[in-house]
């Protein structure tokens, strides 16, 4: 089966990559907590849910922080904490290049570390409890248990739309979280498959996906729902 070899091949890579990533994580983090002793760095995203690539960026985002006198974090006070986290992140020796970008819907520091070329986007929770990123992860993380089938789906369709310039929402693609939903409340439409990952069929579900979002979904009138594959 060629989509389990593919599989089988991005895990080893991404195997390979692992130490050097978690190092960086534990590097950012350091810093963090040195600025903000009561905060913690949650690692959401693709990374921990077993859907990276190692392409991908590692998200962060930073939870604890208390500013202001409701404890929560607007946008004016969240573009100073950007700036105070890229000031000493640039004495960093590991950095090889870092940007903030304070602007941005949710303002956001894009940093490369030197080992590895490890690239993380890091922002704040404006909350100094749960952030919607940290409950998305743990949503990917239950779904993956419970559907054999999609990690696979997701590394090849990920794949697939990187190399044709489709995975980034901001440019007119599709993002990561976006398309792991659609494939989760595909396969929930496609229920029962089978437990064990070598008796499913990849290349029906793939087509089947493919057909289903690509010619059958009505995109004017329909939006999906993980909740039992409804529309």
């Amino acid at each position: 089966n060629e989509i389990i070899d593919f599989v089988t091949y991005a895990d080893q890579q991404a195997l390979e990559h692992q130490a050097v990533c978690k190092l960086t994580i534990d590097r950012v983090s350091k810093v963090v907590t040195s600025l903000w002793p009561s905060s913690r760095v949650e690692v959401v995203g693709s990374f921990p849910t077993g859907l990276w690539l190692p392409s991908s960026d590692i998200d962060l985002v930073v939870v604890g922080v208390s500013y202001g006198a409701k404890g929560t974090i607007g946008p004016a006070s969240t573009r100073f904490l950007l700036g105070c986290l890229e000031r000493d992140l640039r004495k960093e020796p590991w950095l090889h290049s870092i940007q903030a970008i304070p602007t941005a819907r949710v303002p956001v520091i894009k940093l490369v570390s030197k080992e590895g070329n490890v690239p993380i986007d890091i922002t704040f929770s404006e909350s100094s409890t749960v952030h919607t990123a940290v409950s998305a992860r743990n949503l990917v993380i239950q779904h993956v248990l419970w559907f054999p089938a999609l990690v696979p789906l997701a590394l090849v369709l990920k794949t697939l739309l990187r190399e044709r310039g489709l995975n980034n929402a901001y440019t007119g693609g599709l993002s990561s979280y976006c398309l792991v939903l659609m494939i989760i409340s595909f396969l929930k439409k496609r229920a029962p498959l089978p437990s064990i990952v070598y008796d499913i069929n990849f290349a029906s579900l793939l087509l089947g996906f493919l057909e289903f979002y690509g010619v059958d979904f009505d995109y004017m009138r329909t939006g999906i729902s993980i909740k039992k594959g409804r529309y």
